[in-house]
């Protein structure tokens, strides 16, 4: 253990401020923005949130992961193409393993198919096309 403090103070001899950073810094408090829990209604507020904020509530928003239904059809096409669908198609967007990370559906693109989807939010321009080709939304 002596050994080590005599290496400590060897190494910072020739060196002004001895491992302190700037000479004022070892003055008193004030290189610490004040004693104790002083400022924490300012310059120290990210130290002491939990303690001034209990009554604070903070909004949580969901983010929707949308996919077009231009996606869809080229996804339902891939399907006919390796022939896993026939014409009457049905899409759970909560089973499928591709299409779970989805959570709405919105309106770019077209369709060509009769779909029905199950388990996830669709816009009312996408109920209207879907409805138009016999399909529904769920």
């Amino acid at each position: 253990m002596v050994i080590r403090r005599n290496k400590k103070r060897k190494k910072y001899l020739g060196n002004r401020t001895r491992g302190a950073g700037d000479t004022k810094n070892r003055r008193g408090a004030g290189s610490k923005g004040g004693k104790g829990k002083t400022g924490k209604w300012r310059h120290k507020k990210s130290r002491y949130y939990k303690e001034i904020a209990v009554n604070v509530i903070q909004k949580s928003h969901i983010v929707e992961n949308p996919i077009n239904l231009f996606d869809i059809n080229n996804y339902i096409n891939g399907l006919i193409i390796s022939g896993k669908a026939t014409n009457d198609i049905i899409l759970d967007f909560k089973e499928n393993k591709d299409l779970k990370k989805y959570t709405k559906v919105v309106g770019k693109g077209y369709i060509k198919y009769k779909v029905h989807l199950k388990n996830i939010k669709c816009s009312k321009s996408v109920a209207e096309k879907v409805k138009e080709k016999g399909g529904s939304c769920e």
